[in-house]
């Protein structure tokens, strides 16, 4: 079977976090700080600025579309009438850059982060894997990672599955 390869758009820097959702590609762009849509036509637009590099992205319940913020290590809404606010700060459990996310059919966002300085030079440690519950609380799920990163729920909603990419691997938690 032959398949053809057709460039969709260009001019991307670094595209991160990709999402379909509602017919339409969804993706950061973190070198141009910004997220942004592209048609299946190849039109993209961008639909606002993440000053601190944008990453991994989900949708909330309600609509609302979170993003993660790298470098300031936290995640910001964008609710559905399109204004931009603050989500979640980070900080205090994220022990590198924030990076890829997923969010729940209950709302809740599981977040990765880097867990060193790599564009510092730090070596290489492990990270934790944070969840935000809707009412902002801020738990670590899982502990000693290897940069999580790449995560996906499967579709009975059931099992999340995170890819560590200094590890090379993938693990599967069950969500209760």
């Amino acid at each position: 079977m032959a398949r053809e390869l057709t460039t969709l758009v260009t001019g991307g820097k670094f595209y991160e976090g990709p999402r379909w959702h509602e017919g339409t590609w969804w993706v950061s762009d973190f070198y141009r700080r910004a997220v942004f849509t592209v048609t299946t036509d190849g039109v993209e637009t961008k639909q606002f600025d993440v000053d601190e590099q944008p990453s991994g992205m989900g949708w909330l319940p309600d609509g609302s579309l979170v993003v993660a913020s790298m470098k300031d290590r936290h995640l910001v809404r964008r609710a559905p009438d399109g204004t931009v606010d603050h989500y979640a700060d980070l900080t205090s459990v994220a022990g590198g850059y924030v990076n890829d996310l997923v969010v729940d059919g209950h709302g809740r966002v599981y977040v990765g982060n880097f867990g060193f300085d790599l564009m510092g030079g730090e070596p290489m440690k492990p990270a934790d894997l944070a969840r935000v519950d809707p009412d902002g609380t801020i738990t670590v799920v899982a502990e000693g990672l290897r940069f999580p990163n790449g995560s996906v729920i499967t579709p009975d909603g059931t099992t999340l599955i995170v890819a560590e990419t200094t590890g090379a691997g993938f693990v599967a938690f069950t969500i209760t």
